[in-house]
């Protein structure tokens, strides 16, 4: 090969390593995971998660009232006047698909984004 092939194989290298790596080091959205609120059954709000800090969201559900605190990587039920407490004992979820659920009050907290945005290990594979 002469000296101007290899410039070439080269400058197409480092171009297909460019491409690799400009997602993963800040090119992509900063708000890849967003949530949905939904009140029985009709979806009320879409809230993308901050980049920091923490969002509250009083909501009034069928019983009461629920308090949703949105964070960069997930989302918890914080307060709920329900009886169970199971969708505040339920934590933060962080995966997208991932639903907190307030049976009582009538009141649904989904984690939707791309998949990509937080990779997970597949432990069970």
């Amino acid at each position: 090969m002469k000296r101007w092939d290899w410039a070439i194989v080269g400058v197409v290298l480092l171009a297909g390593l460019a491409l690799l790596l400009l997602p993963r080091l800040g090119g992509g959205n900063r708000h890849a995971l967003y949530v949905d609120i939904y009140i029985e059954g009709t979806l009320t709000q879409t809230i993308p998660c901050p980049a920091q800090g923490i969002i509250t969201i009083p909501v009034k559900g069928r019983v009461g009232h629920n308090v949703i605190e949105v964070m960069p990587d997930g989302v918890m039920m914080r307060e709920a006047d329900c009886s169970g407490q199971d969708c505040v004992r339920m934590g933060k979820i962080t995966r997208p698909g991932q639903v907190i659920a307030c049976l009582p009050n009538k009141v649904l907290v989904a984690l939707k984004g791309d998949a990509a945005a937080r990779p997970e290990v597949d432990i069970i594979a």
